[in-house]
């Protein structure tokens, strides 16, 4: 599915979808991200299958069953794929490689997929594609405690995205995931290793078993270059009692500390999102905020998180563009909101899908890019040269993913 931009009342300016992906539907989508090298996007569903989805030809390279149950999160590392499913595994897996191009049984079933909505005609062509195309290879496994939905964290070793490494080697990394045990606290991992180096960060130093924690929903591991104490580590969190907090991370000593913490959300914290210069985070909720929070204020001035109100309640996801300008709001009612991130003013309404979506992602075009001058696309108009903009990949329940390209 293909469509040009077009002008809405008022002047404003509407989008539609430049793609629309079925291959999981009827089943949700719960998570998406797009690969590094901007020439893929990575999907996740209720099922458990996995894609790997070519930006080029919008055509699978690999469809296969990853987990037994919900996928949670996905992520890139460094060549490698990571799942994280509701099985309680998080697995890491590397494309094989491929001699020649696709099968002509692959074309045939990604064109039937792109044309129909049926529920009969498509759960055929997932499991034809499921059996055709290559498997990834597993590389590592990690059992861990998903029983509350939050997603994991991944944070890279510094020069490990571009090392060169065996194929059955995986780089370093550090993963945030609930603590085993209790969901309202978080451990770290040193992964490929499995050792765990922090373990139940947030937990209070008298435990009150009348009176529970509230559970970890969101998280996000991150470094940030300070110029007084160089670059530090930090673990950003939302919670089901409606409050995010910072934590400073001492890596040496394996000792976390409270930076600050805020409630001003009246429903569980359902996703966080922060910007590239990790000058800013967002949150949003199941209640009719989209909250912004400083993240290094500056003693003694710890100035409040900015409350934005909007008209409608229910929001499952949240991104932020790489320019920090622009958000992205996944909403129940399955539109997807852009906001002026400065002001919260409203930037436009991509009205596609009808039901919750729950997955969303950036992605910045580069000139070594799916859409360059060495693009194999179908057409000019599906891809313009030379254009400066960004892609939108939204996930919903419906079971498609709509991919736009946004110029603004």
């Amino acid at each position: 599915m293909r469509s040009s931009s077009s002008s809405g009342s008022g002047g404003a300016r509407v989008p539609k979808p430049l793609w629309i992906l079925r291959l999981h539907s009827p089943t949700a989508v719960h998570a998406l991200s797009f690969g590094t090298d901007n020439r893929v996007v990575i999907t996740g569903d209720g099922d458990g299958r996995v894609a790997i989805t070519d930006l080029r030809t919008w055509r699978p390279r690999a469809f296969w069953a990853a987990h037994s149950s919900i996928i949670l999160t996905v992520a890139v590392h460094a060549g490698c794929i990571l799942t994280h499913g509701r099985d309680n595994k998080i697995r890491i897996w590397r494309e094989e490689p491929q001699a020649g191009g696709a099968s002509k049984q692959e074309d045939e079933g990604v064109e039937l997929i792109s044309r129909t909505t049926s529920k009969a005609a498509e759960m055929p062509i997932a499991a034809n594609l499921i059996a055709s195309l290559p498997k990834p290879r597993l590389l590592l496994e990690l059992d861990v405690n998903a029983l509350n939905y939050c997603p994991f964290s991944l944070l890279e070793t510094p020069g490990a995205s571009s090392s060169r490494v065996p194929d059955d080697d995986v780089p370093p990394f550090l993963l945030a995931v609930p603590h085993t045990l209790e969901a309202a606290w978080v451990d770290i991992y040193e992964m490929p290793a499995k050792r765990r180096i922090f373990e139940a960060i947030g937990r209070p130093a008298l435990v009150d078993k009348g009176n529970r924690s509230p559970i970890a929903m969101a998280m996000h591991l991150f470094r940030h270059q300070s110029t007084t104490e160089g670059e530090t580590t930090y673990l950003l969190g939302g919670y089901e009692d409606g409050s995010v907090s910072l934590r400073l991370l001492d890596l040496t000593n394996k000792t976390s500390s409270l930076i600050w913490s805020f409630k001003e959300h009246h429903e569980s914290v359902m996703a966080l999102a922060l910007s590239s210069d990790h000058s800013f985070a967002l949150s949003v909720s199941a209640d009719d905020r989209i909250v912004r929070y400083t993240l290094f204020p500056g003693a003694p001035d710890l100035k409040p998180p900015q409350v934005h109100r909007t008209q409608r309640q229910g929001k499952a996801s949240i991104a932020v563009r790489n320019d920090g300008c622009v958000a992205a709001t996944g909403g129940w009612d399955g539109n997807v909101r852009l906001y002026d991130t400065s002001n919260f003013s409203p930037l436009a309404v991509l009205d596609y899908h009808k039901d919750t979506v729950q997955a969303i992602a950036f992605q910045s075009l580069t000139p070594a890019g799916p859409f360059s001058d060495n693009s194999d696309s179908e057409s000019d108009d599906a891809h313009p040269k030379h254009a400066q903009a960004d892609l939108l990949a939204c996930g919903c329940r419906d079971g498609r993913v709509s991919i736009w390209q946004l110029m603004f």
